[in-house]
């Protein structure tokens, strides 16, 4: 069989099947739509906004009320005043009697700073403790003058002794202040001993008759050095220790007193 109008014959083609390309729908304007969406969703990034920011408010009000105070700055630390240094100073003062000055001052009823303004302003009519050795009044005005009125020189004011009085009485307050503990009888002899300071006997006694000293402190400050020096005193022992003039010399009232002060 030929095709028609052809010479060659006719050949079959193979069937080819094709791929089925569903129709497509026609496309939709969705303008509308989009700017509903974009207006919801700029309302609701107004709504959170609005959210957070009246979060943060809370958190100040709170802050602000107290309920969450921020954290106080410590005040910075102020230097003391002229008061408060004379106080500490007559505080850490030991008389001759072993209180402090400013125990001394409150016992008898004397106001330091009242004496101190007087003393600054130059009054000569303040009158000190009568207990008070020549050494303790020369550290009560040290201490004045070192805080209340720095530069001001005063003039200690007192009975009028000899230069060698004088010497002996500054001698005999050393001697006190040193911390071993003097009976009266001892004081005197360290006084007159060549072996001490030399005075003659006299001087040696006008000087004890005229320092300013608690005897029954003095035995206690003696009884604790004997105790520091050689463990194992008993009562009794200490006691004649103390009370011995070969030993510290104190009278016996002073030397008992001193015994049980110190625990026995």
């Amino acid at each position: 069989m030929t095709y028609p109008g052809s010479n060659q014959p006719y050949q079959p083609q193979p069937y080819q099947p094709q791929r089925y390309q569903p129709p497509q729908p026609p496309k939709q304007n969705h303008r509308t739509r989009n700017i509903l969406l974009g207006v919801a969703g700029g309302l609701a990034a107004l709504i959170i906004v609005g959210i957070i920011g009246a979060a943060i408010g809370s958190a100040g009000k709170l802050t602000a009320s107290g309920s969450t105070p921020p954290a106080a700055s410590s005040p910075a630390a102020s230097s003391p005043t002229p008061n408060q240094q004379l106080i500490t100073k007559l505080k850490d003062t030991t008389g001759s009697d072993g209180n402090s000055l400013y125990s001394d001052l409150q016992r008898v009823g004397d106001n330091p700073l009242a004496m101190a303004s007087q003393i600054c302003g130059g009054s000569t009519s303040v009158s000190l403790p009568s207990t008070w050795s020549t050494s303790d009044k020369k550290a009560f005005l040290n201490a004045v003058t070192s805080t209340q009125c720095p530069g001001v020189t005063i003039t200690l004011t007192g009975p009028q002794y000899t230069t060698a009085q004088q010497q002996a009485i500054d001698s005999a307050e050393s001697y006190l202040s040193d911390g071993s503990g003097f009976s009266r009888y001892g004081l005197i002899q360290q006084l007159d001993s060549h072996y001490g300071a030399g005075f003659s006997r006299r001087l040696a006694v006008f000087a004890v008759d005229h320092v300013k000293v608690n005897w029954f402190h003095q035995a206690v400050i003696s009884a604790r050095g004997y105790l520091r020096s050689e463990p194992g005193w008993s009562y009794s022992g200490l006691v004649q220790q103390l009370h011995s003039t070969y030993g510290a010399g104190f009278t016996l009232a002073q030397a008992e007193y001193a015994a049980r002060k110190v625990g026995l």
